[in-house]
């Protein structure tokens, strides 16, 4: 898994997979938040707290952090940022699944060309800026089952 234990050489990496129907990532947590954002299939991501489902075209905010699982559904494609969580002070600190933007989704794809090494001042990082001022204006959908607790059903743990 990427990011667990190194750093991220910018404040915003992207990264692009494809998963084959039926594949499972198990549980794990980055040390930065992550937008996955799906292009096909769809992924049920689960949590401590509960189980989202993020169809086409959708993604899901995940703070760092976060211990996280993922169930594949189809021919999967995502594009993944990976976001240093200090990069603003006013990102999302809850899980939820979110609708991308246009604008958004091409500047994923347009992130997933970015060298390592960026350039201040320079176009690179004005979209790197970018994606962080998307960010902030995430809007979520109803796309989250939280898990049962067991006090619910008479006993107490």
């Amino acid at each position: 898994m990427l990011f667990q234990n190194n750093y991220l050489p910018n404040s915003v990496v992207a990264y692009a997979q494809d998963y084959e129907h039926g594949k499972f990532e198990p549980y794990h947590a980055h040390n930065c938040a992550q937008l996955i954002h799906t292009l096909s299939g769809v992924i049920r991501v689960e949590t401590r707290l509960g189980s989202w489902v993020i169809p086409p075209n959708r993604g899901m905010w995940i703070p760092a952090g976060i211990e996280h699982s993922l169930y594949m559904t189809g021919l999967v494609k995502v594009r993944t940022l990976f976001i240093d969580p200090l990069a603003r002070a006013d990102l999302p600190h809850d899980c939820s699944v979110i609708d991308v933007s246009m604008l958004l989704k091409a500047l994923i794809i347009e992130a997933l060309e970015l060298p390592k090494e960026i350039v201040s001042g320079g176009r690179d990082e004005r979209i790197i800026e970018l994606i962080l001022d998307e960010l902030r204006r995430l809007s979520s959908v109803s796309f989250y089952v939280p898990l049962p607790s067991l006090c619910c059903f008479g006993f107490f743990v």
